[in-house]
């Protein structure tokens, strides 16, 4: 049996009396402020800020009159250029090699990379000259990084260095195997979310049915509440592999995504797994608890599953990305989608952090058995009988 805090009548009391005029009131200006929070992020983003790489390859030239580096002179201007513009799209870092630029990008540390060839000054001379054409400069687009700045900036790009007279070339990176509708650009972002959203709200929802499994007694020993507690998170590990099959049926059902199934298998798994420890452990120790916490990380975490942190508003940057679940969830999935990662990956041991703290939490409620409810007396009792037949 549930406990009466699970039952849809844990609100009669609000819908008593002034209550029932109360309350739809109360609904609506919750969910409009769940709204507003949710889709503030995406409403004020701003493509600012975004960190690449620069590197020179170029192997100069002696000339009779000086040594002559094109390919260095214009990877130090384009990183001394960011101090010329607090809100610039591009902030540019100069790398020293090949091999750092390549540690860099499988770390997805940079959006993107700009990589000058090693024959640039030469080719540039030659030009001039009417002896040859200018070697091409390749720029580098991270898709496992964000799909979404990918998708903007893919035909931007080039326009933008050949306004200055440069020959750039766009090649994408980290796209993985997984097969998305190249005819929609918004697929990439669509399939993270859809990754991220369901198993999401899936498992706070199955959390809390989970806790109401195991209610707590008021004569329950310590003994008794720590068997029920263990019989609880047994439960969880089959009921979130359940949630994550259901995730993974989502993103190649309705995203029509073919991917690695049996990584984000395993890595969904963990991560609802993961919750569910957290949120059983809140409605354990108090139901109120745990829906505060639901109603908090998801309209501050759901965008953080597809939208760069750079993009956010600052106060998204500085308090919500650093520990909403829902941002390392969505860089797990990428890692999987679109660099063929195994189940441990970006974002899995964020997820195991938050499985030691839902550890934590379980053993905190150990501490908080369920009080027992004082006695009501008959004239109460004949008082709230009448107050149900108005």
């Amino acid at each position: 049996m549930f406990e009466r805090g699970v039952k849809l009548n844990m609100f009669n009391g609000l819908l008593k009396g002034r209550g029932k005029y109360i309350a739809p009131i109360v609904v609506i200006l919750y969910f409009g402020i769940f709204m507003s929070v949710m889709f503030y992020p995406m409403a004020n983003m701003s493509i600012s800020g975004l960190p690449f790489a620069v590197v020179s390859l170029d192997e100069g030239l002696e000339t009779p009159a000086a040594s002559v580096n094109v390919g260095e002179t214009m990877a130090e201007q384009l990183a001394s250029s960011n101090d010329e513009s607090e809100d610039a799209t591009i902030i540019w870092t100069q790398l020293e090699d090949q091999d750092a630029l390549d540690e860099a990008l499988d770390n997805n540390d940079y959006y993107g990379a700009l990589v000058i060839p090693k024959d640039y000054t030469a080719s540039q001379m030659a030009a001039e000259a009417g002896t040859g054409e200018a070697s091409t400069i390749t720029m580098y687009l991270d898709y496992a990084k964000s799909p979404m700045i990918v998708t903007n900036l893919q035909n931007s790009i080039s326009s933008l260095f050949s306004e200055q007279g440069l020959d750039v070339e766009v090649e994408i990176i980290h796209s993985g195997s997984s097969t998305v509708s190249s005819s929609n650009p918004m697929s990439g972002m669509i399939g993270q979310q859809l990754g991220v959203m369901p198993i999401f709200m899936m498992t706070i929802m199955s959390s809390m049915m989970v806790a109401g499994m195991f209610p707590k007694k008021p004569e329950d020993t310590l003994q008794r509440r720590t068997r029920s507690t263990l019989l609880r998170m047994c439960v969880s590990i089959g009921v979130s592999f359940l949630v994550s099959l259901a995730a993974v049926g989502i993103v190649a059902w309705v995203g029509g995504i073919d991917a690695n199934f049996g990584s984000l298998l395993l890595f969904l798994w963990l991560a609802s797994f993961a919750l569910s420890l957290v949120f059983t452990g809140l409605y354990s120790i108090a139901m109120p608890l745990g829906i505060l916490g639901m109603f908090i990380l998801m309209p501050f975490g759901m965008m953080t599953a597809t939208l760069p942190v750079e993009v956010f508003p600052s106060f998204w940057q500085d308090f919500i990305c650093t520990w909403v679940p829902q941002r390392f969830m969505g860089d797990g999935v990428r890692s999987i989608l679109y660099m063929d990662a195994g189940p441990w990956t970006k974002g899995s041991m964020v997820m195991v952090i938050y499985a030691i703290v839902g550890l934590a939490i379980n053993a905190i409620s150990l501490a908080f058995p369920r009080r027992k409810k004082p006695e009501i007396s008959e004239a109460t009792e004949e008082s709230q009988a009448q107050e149900k037949e108005k």
